[in-house]
């Protein structure tokens, strides 16, 4: 049974009762229980993308609803590590943004060990996540956005088609993307991606000469060329 401990100095030389000692004896078997029940360190290895990993929250819930969190890996590869757990059943639970959750259990012995040691869980992605398509020509882009189906234009408003598109607008460069590479797309939003313009040449007509032509002929000359004289 758990004890009020009193220190008190014992002089060399002075005998002890043993009713003293017995209360040492008692005060260490309490110490080693408390050490005992409160030592379980369990290690959870999570598998799957590292972006995932990365971003993973790993918590253990006792028979009480009572929740643990982990301390998180300092290098990729280490586990997830839970140091004082006391004895008992756990359920581990997994999340990461764009994954489905991922469950386990484990046990913690009285003894400190735990059963399994380390926990494997993996984390499957669901999400949607942008590509690296900033600076790329739309011809060389649009096999990897068209799964995510992202509102496109261009730099003048004009909305820009994923397939069956024209050679010059193919080889225009996207100049905006949203979200970022790698970043996941948030769940009901759609992603957008921003081409450049194309530039279009100005469309040159040589004026002929119509010094000395009736106004009728004139026009008619001009409007061969896709020009139009207007007399005011």
């Amino acid at each position: 049974m758990p004890l009020n401990f009193v220190k008190q100095d014992v002089n060399p030389g002075e005998p002890i009762t043993a009713q003293a000692w017995n209360a040492i004896v008692d005060g260490l078997f309490d110490v080693q229980s408390v050490l005992l029940t409160g030592s379980g360190s369990v290690r959870v290895t999570v598998t799957g993308n590292q972006p995932d990993i990365d971003a993973a929250r790993v918590v253990a819930t006792d028979a009480g609803g009572v929740r643990y969190e982990s301390v998180p890996p300092s290098h990729a590869g280490d586990p997830f590590v839970f140091s004082r757990l006391t004895a008992g059943a756990y359920t581990i639970l997994v999340t990461a943004p764009g994954c489905t959750d991922a469950t386990a259990t484990v046990t913690v012995n009285t003894d400190g060990s735990a059963t399994p040691n380390p926990v494997p869980v993996a984390l499957a992605f669901t999400g949607q996540r942008m590509p690296a398509v900033l600076g790329s020509k739309w011809k060389d882009a649009v096999a990897s956005l068209q799964p995510l189906a992202p509102t496109a234009l261009d730099a003048s408003g004009a909305g820009v088609a994923l397939t069956g598109f024209s050679a010059d607008v193919g080889d225009l460069p996207i100049i905006v993307q949203w979200p970022d590479a790698g970043e996941i797309v948030p769940v009901g939003k759609t992603p957008f991606v921003c081409i450049a313009a194309p530039i279009k040449a100005p469309t040159v007509v040589t004026t002929p000469n119509l010094i000395g032509l009736p106004v009728t002929k004139a026009q008619a000359t001009l409007a061969s060329l896709g020009l139009q004289l207007k007399v005011v």
